[in-house]
C-alpha cells in the first residue's frame, strides 16, 4: 500500500518511499486532508512501477521521487504543483511522454536526464528557465518553447542524439555552456534577437548543423562553441 506521513503544522500528508509496484493512484484526500508532496525518493528505484496517477491536491514533487522508474511509460503532473525537485524523473528509461504543469517557471537540473525514451514533452507556457531538465535525452526529435522563456541552462539539452528540429523563442537572452552540445541530428537553428554571448561548448558535436543564424546583438563567441560542426567545416 502507499506510505504517508501526517504533517500536524500544515494538516497534510505527504507519500513516502516504499516498494511500490503496477499502477498506483495516489488519492486527493485522507481523511479530509489533502496530500499535497510526495518526498524525496519517494518512489526512487521502483522498478516494477508501471502508471501513476497523481491528485490536484498535490503541490510538491521531491528530489529524485521517480528516478530510476524504468517501467513508467508516461506521467500527466496536474496544475497544482509548484515544485519539482533535482532529478524528478532521471534514468526513467521507458518514459515517452511527461506533461508538466502550468505553475513552474523553472525546469530543475537532471529532472528528465537519461529518459532515452522520451519523445514527447508538453512544457509549461510560462517556464523562464530550462536547466540541464533534458540532458541525454536520445529519442527527443523536436521540442516547442514557449515564449516567455529566457534563459536555457547547462547542458540543457546536451546529447539528444536525435534532436532535429528546435524553435527558440524570441524571449529568449541568455544560452549557457553546453545548452546543444551533442545534438548530432540538428541541422539548423536561428538564435533569436537580444542573445548577445554564444557560450563554451554551446553547439559542440552538432556535427550536421549547417544552418545557423545568428543574431545582430551577438557580442562575443566562445572560441569552443562551434566545435565539430558543419558550420565551421
Amino acid at each position: 500500500g502507499i506510505k504517508y506521513q501526517w504533517n500536524e503544522e500544515e494538516r497534510n500528508y505527504s507519500v513516502l518511499p516504499n516498494d511500490y509496484r503496477g499502477e498506483i493512484t495516489i488519492p486527493a484526500f485522507i481523511h479530509n486532508a489533502p496530500v499535497v508532496r510526495l518526498a524525496t525518493d519517494a518512489f526512487f528505484d521502483c522498478a516494477e512501477l508501471t502508471a501513476i496517477t497523481l491528485p490536484e491536491t498535490l503541490e510538491e514533487i521531491g528530489l529524485s521521487a521517480f528516478e530510476a522508474c524504468r517501467q513508467l511509460k508516461e506521467i500527466y503532473i496536474p496544475d497544482s504543483v509548484q515544485q519539482i525537485g533535482l532529478d524528478a524523473f532521471s534514468d526513467c528509461t521507458s518514459l515517452q511522454r511527461i506533461r508538466l504543469p502550468k505553475s513552474i517557471h523553472e525546469l530543475p537540473i537532471s529532472m528528465c536526464e537519461d529518459c532515452t525514451a522520451l519523445t514527447e514533452v508538453i512544457l509549461p507556457e510560462y517556464v523562464k528557465v530550462i536547466e540541464s531538465a533534458f540532458q541525454g535525452c536520445t529519442s527527443l526529435k523536436q521540442i516547442t518553447l514557449p515564449e516567455g522563456l529566457e534563459e536555457l541552462g547547462w547542458c540543457a539539452f546536451n546529447g539528444c542524439k536525435s534532436l532535429q528540429k528546435i524553435i527558440l523563442p524570441t524571449t529568449l537572452r541568455r544560452l549557457n555552456n553546453f545548452a546543444f552540445s551533442n545534438c548530432e541530428q540538428l541541422r539548423s537553428i536561428v538564435i533569436p534577437e537580444g542573445v548577445e554571448y554564444i557560450p563554451m561548448g554551446c553547439f559542440h558535436g552538432c556535427t550536421h548543423l549547417s544552418d545557423l543564424v545568428l543574431p545582430s546583438t551577438v557580442v562575443d563567441i566562445n572560441v569552443d562553441a562551434l566545435n565539430y560542426t558543419a558550420w565551421m567545416k
